[in-house]
Order: C-alpha cells, then structure tokens, then sequence
C-alpha cells in the first residue's frame, strides 16, 4: 500500500476515529493528509478484543494507518499508539487470535509503537519480557505525551488580594475510581472544620460493577453519594469539554486523586488552565506532576505502577472494602493539609499555578506533537 520518496513529500494518512483519544495522540494540525474513518471493535468476538479493522469505503490508497489501541488487521504498513497492555488480552494470551496479534506487531507492517507515556512503556516491556522476540518489539517503541492546543489566557489569581473560598474541581464519570469519594469526604471536613473550600463535582456518577478499581457492593457508595448534597458542592452530571475547560479556568486547583488510571487527560488540561492538580502518584501523573507544579499524594503501587489492589479478585468482601475506605480516608487528610497550607499561603498556590501552566505549554503543546508526529510519518513510510 505505501511507496516510498522523499520524506518531505505530502502523506495520504489513515487515523481513528474515536470519542477523544486518538485527538490527543496524533498531530492536530498536519502538512500530511489525514483521513480519520471508524474503526470496528471486535469486543463481539472476544478473542480479537485487541484487534481492529478500520472501515474501508470509499476504497483508497494510504500511505499509512495510525492506529490506537487495538492492533489494526489489514495489508496497510501502520504506526499503533496504546495507553496500556498491547495487545489488550485480559487473560486471553493462549489463543490463537493472540499469537496472530502478536505477529501483526513483530510483523515488518509495524513501523513503530507508540507509548503514551514512561509507565506505558513499563507495562508493555513487562507484559513481553519472556518473550523470545521482544529486543524486535524495544527496537520498535517509542514514547510520545498526548498534545491540546493551549489556549490563550490571563492568569487572574492575585495572591496579594488572597483567597475568599478555595475552588476545586473534580472531574471523572467514573466518580469512586478517580477519586469522587475524597472530593466529597473533603467538602464533608472542610465544612466540619469551618475552612473556606468548595468543591464543584462533574461526574456521571458511576461506581463499582465492571469499574476494576471499585468495591462490587452498590450500597457501598451510598454515604458517599449523599455527601454530595452539601452547601459546598456543586454537581453537575455531565458536562461538554468547553464547559469542564471554562470551570477549570476559574478554579484554584482540581482534583484528580484516581485509584487507577492510563493517563489522566483532565490533569494537563486542569494545568493549561492556571489550576494546578491534587494527584495520586500512579502510572504516568509522576511524569509530570510534582511539588512544584501541584500536589502529589502517594498510594500504594505494584510493579507496573498502578494502586496495588486494583482487579482484586474479592472486590465483593468488607476486607476489600475497608482498603478502599481507609484509602479514601488517608487521601482526603492529606489533600485537605494540603489545602489549608495553600490557603496559608497564596503566593505558594500562585507560583504553583504558573508552573502547571508552564508544564503543560512545555510537554503538550500540539505544535511540538505536530512537527513530532509528521516526522514520524515520514520515517515510518521510509523504513
């Protein structure tokens, strides 16, 4: 399907197209042409869960295809950006649909591997280390942060006027695994303890079931759920990004202190906005979220960098149960220390906005990933 050429010359691309991630981990803007077409998840028949075709009419001739996640089936040479395991098995590594992803990606059809980030590459050199080809697979991966377009703003926090009420926000449709429980255990303390803090929750509210990270008990949630009729919170149950953006830009600070996360995408997005984050160190929020950008909280981790209980197997026992209660408990004290020293303290929180902001235009700028990505295109096509 590809020619080769000049590496300068224009590209005929073919990209995902999916609700948000494929956005964030492909070039914004392009001297190539990319074509984004909807892909066909295979979830129907288990064994290709990893595994994709992507639609093919109208019928044309592609240099490339950029893949993310799933593993694309097809003659087309392709790139495969991923977040975390590839293939996506879920226990299925014995299979015959298995073996015949793990020869698409060995194959010379397979240009590069893309990690989203360090704790990426981690799980995927982890997942391969037994097998016998994997200096093939190294050889092929690569590293490369998701991009936004950063936008133009003032910074309106004044640190000589200092802070009425602290404004957080909390952002996660999966409300117990990013961390909705200590938002709304923190309204609870901060109002308990008369300190200044209000904290707006945007959330679909969904907990436990499938959720890898959560209790299975629904009345689990119950006096969590309640929380959230406080006179410090303001929920909202969904919300289009411009609007998450436009509360973000008006916050002191969000919150993101998930159970288990890939990435993390509202955590660079809080920071474009001035509005530094309360993260948990897991997988990737490390890489760039620190004491001087936000406030990193520390959890329990296996080797792969996620919360040490996360897909437990007695997710249904109170034993279970209280590791999480306690773990919300533990973030919530520390997160509201964290709070009352920033209050304390404006020109700490307004040196700290101005480097989330700093970070974020450093590491994500989409035109950076541009330049980064075309190149790659071209050298993918060239190999």
């Amino acid at each position: 399907m590809h020619g080769g050429g000049h590496s300068g010359r224009q590209l005929k691309i073919l990209g995902i197209r999916d609700r948000y991630p494929f956005a964030f981990n492909s070039p914004r803007v392009s001297r190539h042409r990319i074509e984004t077409r909807r892909f066909l998840p295979l979830e129907r028949f288990p064994p290709l869960t990893g595994a994709t075709v992507v639609n093919p009419w109208p019928p044309r001739n592609f240099d490339l295809l950029h893949a993310w996640n799933r593993i694309p089936l097809g003659p087309t040479p392709f790139i495969i950006g991923y977040e975390s395991h590839l293939p996506r098995a879920w226990g299925r590594e014995r299979t015959a649909a298995y073996r015949l992803q793990m020869d698409t990606l060995l194959s010379p059809n397979c240009r590069r591997i893309v990690a989203v980030s360090e704790a990426a590459q981690l799980t995927f050199l982890q997942q391969h280390e037994d097998h016998p080809r994997v200096d093939e697979l190294k050889a092929k991966l690569i590293k490369r942060f998701p991009n936004v377009h950063i936008p133009k703003m003032v910074e309106w926090f004044d640190p000589a006027v200092g802070i009425d009420r602290l404004r957080l926000l909390f952002v996660g449709g999966h409300f117990a695994r990013k961390g909705g429980c200590v938002a709304v255990r923190l309204a609870e303390k901060a109002r308990a303890a008369n300190i200044p803090i209000d904290v707006t929750i945007v959330s679909s509210l969904q907990c436990g079931g499938g959720i890898w990270t959560d209790p299975l008990r629904p009345e689990f949630f119950e006096p969590y759920l309640k929380l959230l009729d406080q006179p410090n919170i303001t929920l909202l149950k969904g919300a289009p990004n411009a609007k998450v953006l436009e509360l973000a830009s008006r916050s002191h600070m969000s919150l993101l202190l998930t159970f288990g996360d890939t990435f993390g995408y509202s955590a660079f997005e809080s920071m474009m906005c001035y509005a530094p984050v309360v993260a948990t160190a897991l997988t990737s929020l490390p890489e760039f979220v620190n004491s001087e950008n936000g406030v990193l909280l520390q959890m329990e981790t296996n080797r792969g960098r996620e919360w040490k209980h996360t897909s437990r197997p007695d997710r249904d026992t109170p034993a279970f149960e209280k590791v999480f209660a306690d773990t919300v408990e533990r973030l919530t004290d520390e997160t509201l220390a964290a709070c009352v020293e920033l209050l304390a303290d404006p020109h700490r929180l307004a040196a700290m906005r101005k480097a989330a902001r700093r970070t974020a235009d450093e590491m994500f700028n989409a035109e950076d990933a541009a330049k980064w990505w075309d190149d790659l295109y071209s050298e993918a096509v060239n190999r």
